[in-house]
């Protein structure tokens, strides 16, 4: 019985129930005792009555008419001695009694002068009730003894107790009767109320009904309050869920939305071209069944877990030369969320970069040093022209910086394309900046600087010496040419270079008090051919770089796990920090 209006109706039957029949068993026993205690009321007067009969008659004359008074009080009349000897029993022989004078009803009429007992009687094979009374006075003490059957009188109880019950039964229908009526008309109205509760939560029209009732006025208005503010805010909640579902439709980039069972709950059309899935995908599918790519599951599990990431997916089976991918995931509350973006044509620009660099590197080669050859030659020939030997000198430096230039570009362009070909070494970086430190204090422009370095004893890793050291170079001769542009060659510049642990990493701080790096360049300040100050060169025309030092000492920080960050960049100070792991040391 789960409804309310049946358990109502089931608690009120079971209350109904135990209290006619507690009523029932309460009275039954009352009239059991009533009956009883009127049965002793009697004999005690009966008794009472023949202890007068024998005081006034004598026993003689009551002995005569034995008979008589049996007829009359219809009871069984026994008469007892002081002694407790049975002389005159109106049932049975008195000679084939036991002695009385143990009995309880006799010793307390011996006490009291009236006993009264209710037991079986072994004799008469009954249960009865006793009342004794002593009689004195006359020719010798004496006990009378009248005892009446309980038969009788349970027959007359269970008359009244049937007769009882079925008065109670009769009540006790009626009563049901009245509460199933009360419960209805109770429940009536709120069950109207479930009805259009019912009706609205299946979509169709319905209003609450009006409530005679000031309690259920009050709920069938607030849930109908509740019912229009729940209609307007589904509608809004469609409209809102059309419009989001067109706008990720129409996104140039892939989205999938899972649920937390990766099962589809959303994916755009832009999605299945890139994924290459042709099968039409159905709310409810799981993503297993169309997306083989083992690189997504990873990214889905670190989605799940709060870690967002993005990953590169190459996808060579999707089309002529296959697809690039970045897959992006992020956990939301109903589960993860792809976002797909195709890098394919980026990638074939970049690698149609790539490889323009390196070939017009390669070919840049060849005229380059028939340019160096050929001044050189001039050189010989026009030996004492002054005015020549200075123009082929500069052709000379311009065609070692351009072989520079191409040099940078290859290597730049080596390190994006792929990661370093050469042998890893276990190295002493301790040793590293403090020989390059070293080296820094011979440099032309380093003579009035003042060049601090603090390093631990050591500081080993396993990387390539050669490239770390070209790398920190470029980051130490940045700023010693910074502080000789600010301070020429009087004194004031400094130059520090720090190299210390911090948990499993080891840094390196290069601070200089130069020229600084301006906000806008600070941005861009590690893309190539970016420069730090605001014109194409420094000094003298043609001394300056190309801007592609610090793009490459970061990628060979990057291939060696690392990376350099710019934290300081103004007027008064410039920080970069180098940050190399430890975590494939030796020791």
């Amino acid at each position: 019985m789960k409804t309310l209006k049946g358990k109502v109706t089931a608690v009120l039957t079971f209350v109904t129930v135990i209290a006619f029949a507690v009523s029932w068993f309460l009275v039954s026993g009352i009239m059991k005792h009533h009956l009883v205690d009127s049965a002793f009321d009697q004999l005690k007067n009966n008794t009472a009555a023949l202890s007068e009969v024998i005081r006034n008659e004598g026993y003689s004359s009551f002995q005569k008419n034995f008979s008589q008074w049996q007829e009359i009080f219809e009871s069984r009349i026994t008469i007892i001695n002081a002694k407790g000897r049975v002389i005159l029993d109106s049932a049975t022989d008195a000679e084939t009694l036991d002695n009385h004078l143990n009995r309880p009803e006799v010793r307390q009429a011996a006490k009291d002068g009236v006993g009264t007992t209710s037991r079986y009687s072994q004799t008469l094979g009954a249960q009865l009730v006793y009342v004794v009374r002593k009689v004195e006075g006359g020719e010798e003490d004496l006990f009378i003894r009248m005892a009446h059957p309980l038969n009788a009188l349970q027959k007359a109880l269970s008359d009244v107790r049937y007769r009882f019950l079925s008065y109670i039964i009769m009540a006790a229908f009626l009563i049901l009767g009245f509460e199933l009526w009360i419960v209805r008309r109770f429940f009536a109205p709120l069950e109207k109320i479930v009805t259009a509760a019912q009706a609205i939560s299946e979509g169709n029209e319905a209003r609450f009904p009006l409530m005679g009732d000031m309690e259920l006025q009050r709920l069938s208005d607030s849930l109908q309050y509740m019912s229009s503010r729940l209609k307007g805010t589904l509608e809004e909640l469609k409209i809102e869920r059309t419009t989001l579902s067109t706008i990720l439709s129409s996104l140039p980039v892939g989205v999938i939305l899972l649920d937390k069972d990766n099962r589809f709950r959303f994916v755009n059309d832009e999605a299945r071209n890139l994924l290459g899935m042709k099968v039409p995908v159905e709310e409810g599918q799981p993503i297993e069944r169309f997306l083989t790519c083992g690189e997504i599951y990873p990214l889905l599990k670190e989605a799940k877990g709060g870690v967002e990431q993005a990953i590169k997916v190459e996808m060579p089976e999707l089309g002529k030369g296959g697809r690039h991918l970045s897959l992006y995931g992020r956990q939301t509350e109903s589960g993860p969320l792809l976002v797909i973006t195709d890098l394919t044509e980026e990638f074939r620009q970049e690698q149609a970069r790539r490889d323009f660099i390196a070939d017009a590197g390669h070919e840049f080669q060849t005229p380059l040093t028939t340019i160096r050859l050929t001044a050189e030659y001039l050189q010989d020939e026009l030996r004492g022209n002054e005015d020549m030997a200075g123009h082929l000198q500069s052709i000379i430096q311009q065609q070692e910086r351009m072989t520079q230039l191409v040099d940078d570009l290859l290597l730049l362009s080596r390190l994006e394309s792929q990661p370093p070909q050469e042998a890893e070494e276990e190295l002493d970086l301790a040793f590293l900046v403090d020989t390059i430190t070293g080296e820094s204090l011979h440099h032309p422009l380093a003579e009035a600087i003042d060049i601090e370095k603090v390093l631990p004893e050591e500081a080993l890793m396993i990387g390539q010496s050669r490239d770390l050291a070209r790398a920190i170079r470029n980051i130490i001769d940045n700023a010693i040419k910074y502080v000789h542009e600010k301070f020429g060659g009087s004194g004031g510049g400094k130059v520090r270079i720090e190299l210390f642990s911090r948990d499993s990493w080891w840094v390196i701080q290069v601070q200089d008090n130069g020229v600084g790096i301006s906000e806008e360049a600070a941005a861009t300040i590690f893309d190539r051919f970016s420069r730090g100050d605001s014109h194409r060169a420094r000094g003298q025309w043609g001394s300056g770089g190309y801007g592609l030092g610090l793009a490459i000492a970061r990628r060979i920080f990057m291939a060696h796990g690392g990376d350099i960050t710019l934290i300081a960049a103004n007027g008064g100070q410039t920080i970069f920090e180098i940050t190399l792991p430890k975590e494939n040391s030796k020791v």
